[in-house]
């Protein structure tokens, strides 16, 4: 299985929205971060986040930024701007 970083951090954070029963712009008020930067990136119309979004985005998730990282996305290789299962 192949993923880029981007698309896992975009899975994650959806997945705990279903999770939490929470729509994007009620996330964006939860984290303070506007409801275009949210909405750009979940549509992959801006490729990244930055760190700081991020945080900000666990923070409106109740969760650390370990907490999202502990994923198992974020547990296999890394080659290049992409995520591969070792198995």
């Amino acid at each position: 299985m192949e993923i880029s970083i981007s698309e896992a951090i975009r899975l994650r954070i959806s997945t705990m929205m279903k999770e939490q029963k929470i729509s994007e712009n009620e996330l964006a008020t939860r984290s303070g971060v506007t409801t275009s930067t949210l909405n750009s990136f979940m549509n992959n119309n801006k490729s990244s986040c930055t760190m700081n979004t991020l945080a900000k985005v666990c923070c409106g998730l109740g969760i650390s930024v370990a907490e999202f990282f502990s994923h198992p996305y974020f547990k296999m290789k890394v080659v290049g701007n992409s995520l591969i299962s070792e198995d």
